[in-house]
């Protein structure tokens, strides 16, 4: 028996040039595919609406912001609601929906303020007609944001990461509603 290292023998190597359809072992990554559902279109309808009232609301907001700068702040709050349904962010639309119903119950306590402390200038009837119709539309603007938040929840991740990142859903629905 002898006791000797086995010798290390020299191996030729073979280049292979690599190609774009040569294989290659890497992690992978399973892409769930999602295809646009009812639900998703009822949401992205939901998404574009809020986002238009949020701009009208940006715009008069900034208009009485040149007046009363304190106006300023709430401008900034519909403008998170805009970048929420946007995003389609729960939590940020969560948010706007908040201030949206504070800013309702502050409407509600100051009117009525108003008819009670008032005799002569805020208790016409032109007056409170246009109030009591521009809270109802105020009601609708919170159901509306109420049911957005509704359907993002019942979405799954890559559903609402599809309705973000997918422009053509955008640009379709866009084109289908005009």
């Amino acid at each position: 028996m002898s006791n000797s290292t086995p010798e290390a023998k020299a191996v030729d190597f073979v280049d292979v040039p690599l190609t774009p359809t040569t294989p290659i072992a890497t992690n992978v990554t399973l892409i769930e595919t999602v295809s646009l559902n009812q639900q998703m279109i009822k949401t992205l309808k939901y998404s574009k609406i809020i986002n238009i009232i949020c701009l009208i609301d940006v715009i008069f907001g900034i208009l009485y912001s040149l007046y009363y700068p304190n106006f300023f702040y709430t401008t900034l709050l519909s403008l998170i609601g805009y970048f929420g349904s946007k995003a389609f962010s729960k939590k940020i639309t969560l948010l706007y929906l908040f201030f949206i119903v504070l800013n309702f119950i502050f409407r509600i306590i100051n009117f009525s303020w108003l008819l009670s402390e008032s005799y002569e200038v805020h208790t016409n009837t032109s007056f409170i007609l246009l109030s009591i119709i521009l809270y109802c539309f105020e009601i609708f603007i919170i159901s509306l944001v109420f049911r957005f938040i509704y359907l993002l929840k019942k979405l799954s991740d890559s559903e609402i990461k599809f309705l973000k990142n997918d422009q053509n859903v955008q640009k379709q629905f866009i084109c289908n509603c005009i």
